[in-house]
């Protein structure tokens, strides 16, 4: 295929992960149709490849072991569709250093939130007052024990994988 069309292809595919992480960020849902399209994209990539089979099964495979976690309640379901499509946009050999790296990304993640709710929420001034807003927002939501967005360490991990 025309390479022009592959940058294109993976533009696309970061584009609709980092939306997915900022959607996950500021109201704690996933649309479906963010993982719908990095699956899309991500077929076309593996067909492009000639590796679209092993991209499907361990898609498939992490979607299965996400759909468990979401009914143990461990997880959010947009989060187990996103990492799925993410496993078919990385090619297949690099789907182990996806996991470990949102595994990485998803624990400094928690970290920081930890650490945050320990801090009381700041007061600033107009031009921070959007930043400070968002900090509000979120402090509220750690002291409501609101689950972490964890589409930034799933996003970031592909990203990552991704560029690399």
């Amino acid at each position: 295929m025309f390479p022009a069309l592959h940058l294109l292809e993976l533009m696309f595919g970061c584009g609709v992960l980092i939306t997915a992480a900022w959607c996950d960020f500021a109201t704690r849902m996933i649309p479906n149709s963010l993982p719908l399209a990095l699956s899309g994209v991500g077929l076309a990539i593996r067909i492009e490849a000639g590796d679209w089979r092993a991209g499907l099964l361990a898609a498939a495979i992490i979607l299965s072991l996400g759909f468990a976690l979401w009914l143990l309640g461990a997880w959010g379901g947009g989060d187990a569709k996103l990492l799925a499509a993410a496993a078919i946009f990385v090619a297949p050999p690099e789907i182990l250093r996806l996991l470990a790296l949102m595994s990485l990304l998803g624990g400094a993640l928690a970290l920081i939130y930890l650490l945050l709710g320990r801090l009381a929420p700041i007061q600033l001034h107009w031009p921070q007052q959007i930043l400070a807003r968002r900090i509000q927002i979120e402090h509220r939501r750690m002291k409501r024990r609101a689950p972490l967005p964890y589409a930034i360490a799933i996003a970031g991990a592909a990203l990552v994988t991704v560029i690399r």
